[in-house]
């Protein structure tokens, strides 16, 4: 692809000192929201293109996500020291940036998700399990195929924002659901080893649409 396109978009190492400026910078500009009540610190990235434009030279995109913390806004605490708000309390967001060697920090656009402890409480609701208890629940996973496209959603307002198909529904059989059967993460309680559905692949997920 470089040989074919040089001048187009490629992939570049998470660890790349420009790169990584770039979203430092982006998470910076988040922050700078005044509509936020606790700053932002970097949760993820999820990949970093590099690109040449005639008129800036290098330029960088990166897509990350982000999770709200429990330093306030306009706090003098660093960053580094800022630790993020457990998943009934904390937002997390999906931002795409730009950043260009000669014009630094260019435009970042952000998508917002409300704090995971209603989700978590619909899906228990969901799955109508009487026998779990939170040592089960913690390590327990959701297929696709509960889902009616085959996948979940961080949309509050789409069907599959809570898993729906199964046994005792009418949709007991889902012909869209994807054939490697995707496992899930449950939304979590408030504990140090928590995954938000599988960061990472929610980033590429929201990327690729």
């Amino acid at each position: 692809m470089v040989s074919i396109c040089p001048d187009c978009p490629n992939l570049i190492s998470l660890h790349d000192a420009d790169g990584m400026k770039s979203v430092k910078e982006a998470v910076q500009r988040v922050n700078e929201n005044t509509t936020n009540q606790n700053d932002f610190i970097l949760k993820d990235v999820g990949r970093i293109k590099i690109g040449w434009m005639m008129t800036t030279g290098s330029n960088y995109w990166a897509q990350i996500a982000l999770v709200e913390s429990h330093c306030p806004m306009g706090s003098r605490i660093l960053p580094e020291a800022c630790t993020p708000l457990c998943p009934e309390r904390a937002r997390h967001a999906y931002c795409r940036s730009s950043y260009s060697k000669s014009k630094g920090l260019g435009s970042v656009e952000c998508e917002y998700y409300p704090p995971m402890s209603n989700r978590r409480r619909l899906w228990l609701q969901a799955i109508q399990r009487v026998d779990w208890n939170e040592d089960i629940i913690k390590d327990s996973r959701v297929c696709s195929a509960h889902f009616i496209s085959g996948e979940a959603s961080l949309d509050s307002s789409s069907p599959d924002f809570v898993p729906s198909v199964f046994m005792y529904t009418k949709q007991s059989q889902n012909p869209n659901a994807k054939m490697d059967r995707d496992i899930l993460s449950l939304p979590p309680l408030c504990h140090s080893r928590y995954i938000l559905l599988s960061h990472l692949a929610m980033i590429q997920g929201v990327a690729q649409k």
